[in-house]
């Protein structure tokens, strides 16, 4: 099972996985969009900044962390994606207006298949950057005064399909390419991520 659909690069947005695999989605379902858009005008982000030489920056959760254009820059969660499409709606961007989505995180991968994949739903899935083990990254410090530590190899692609052995993922690092994965190694690096999803649909 493969859903048909086109693929988009990040190159030049190196931390913007999360941008362009949304922008893949909502060109699926006609929205007429690019990435640049997308970020520009309503992704929330917040910058790092540094008060007596202590680094302090965003939840993810809330906020792009930094800026997608910068390598230097870390990523977010699918929290701040719907409140980038409900930015969307709520400018009235042709298209959205038929659509709805839904954080679907800590669905187990099986039934995300079943409920989406299958009915040619394509899902937004945090994951790692060539399936690599997730590895403890950055470290800074929220308002709150809490200590954050990023989950570094952090990605996000489009879960389009799947047979019996591998997921396939439109992957933005690979050229917005269709990359297969054996099916254990995805349920484990989406466990390990937190189990983060994004369901869009008509």
């Amino acid at each position: 099972m493969l859903i048909e659909m086109n693929g988009l690069s990040q190159d030049g947005i190196p931390t913007g996985c999360e941008s362009v695999s949304a922008v893949m989605v909502l060109n699926y379902w006609g929205v007429d969009i690019t990435p640049e858009e997308f970020i520009d005008n309503y992704l929330p982000r917040q910058k790092f900044y540094q008060v007596d030489r202590i680094l302090y920056g965003p939840d993810p959760e809330e906020a792009f962390a930094g800026d997608p254009y910068s390598a230097n820059s870390l990523g977010c969660y699918p929290k701040v994606i719907l409140k980038a499409l409900g930015n969307m709606k709520n400018c009235h961007v042709s298209g959205m207006e038929r659509l709805a989505f839904e954080d679907i995180s800590g669905m187990e991968l099986t039934d995300i298949i079943d409920t989406y994949i299958a009915n040619n739903i394509p899902v937004l899935l945090w994951c790692t950057i060539g399936m690599n083990p997730v590895r403890d990254g950055m470290q800074y410090y929220l308002d709150d005064g809490s200590l954050y530590t990023w989950r570094a190899g952090e990605h996000c692609m489009v879960l389009c399909g799947y047979d019996e052995e591998n997921y396939y993922l439109m992957d933005p690092l690979a050229g917005g390419e269709r990359v297969g994965y054996p099916k254990e190694i995805v349920e484990a690096r989406y466990l390990e991520m937190g189990q983060h999803a994004v369901a869009v649909w008509e």
